[in-house]
């Protein structure tokens, strides 16, 4: 990091850090931007690959229903961002695309996809991997199945 340079006033140091922080922020717009489209194109990539998911139940009266899932099982998948407290995660929650996480830092729920865990997973995946590629350390991704 670059030592910030001497200032005749404050003002001028005022000026100087907003404009660092806009383009910090700027900066985290397109790469969160860039890792939602690549989010989606993974999705996407692997939905033909997705074996539907079947089950079979009855009712009380001994009838055998069937039902197919097409997206396969459901689920749940989560973007991660460790430490809370770092200016990525905090800009997240500021934006409203994240909130405090149980298991610590903020996270973001994957919501596109209907209920299909295989697809939000390799969303959340994708996702982590450009992020991480970006600089943003501590980016994680879990999934739940439902």
């Amino acid at each position: 990091m670059s030592a910030a340079p001497a200032f005749s006033s404050l003002r001028e140091k005022i000026a100087f850090e907003t404009a660092a922080r806009k383009a910090r922020y700027a900066k985290f717009q397109t790469d969160w931007s860039d890792a939602v489209e690549a989010g989606n194109r993974a999705a996407l990539a692997i939905r033909q690959s997705i074996t539907p998911m079947v089950i079979v139940g009855a009712d009380a009266d001994g009838n055998q229903s069937k039902w197919i899932v097409p997206d396969g099982p459901c689920g749940f998948a989560y973007l991660t961002v460790h430490p809370a407290t770092c200016s990525f995660a905090r800009w997240l929650v500021k934006q409203g695309l994240a909130r405090k996480s149980y298991f610590g830092g903020v996270e973001h729920s994957i919501q596109e996809h209907n209920q299909s865990m295989g697809m939000k997973a390799a969303h959340a995946e994708a996702m982590a991997k450009l992020l991480t590629e970006r600089g943003h350390a501590g980016v994680s991704f879990r999934e739940v199945i439902d």
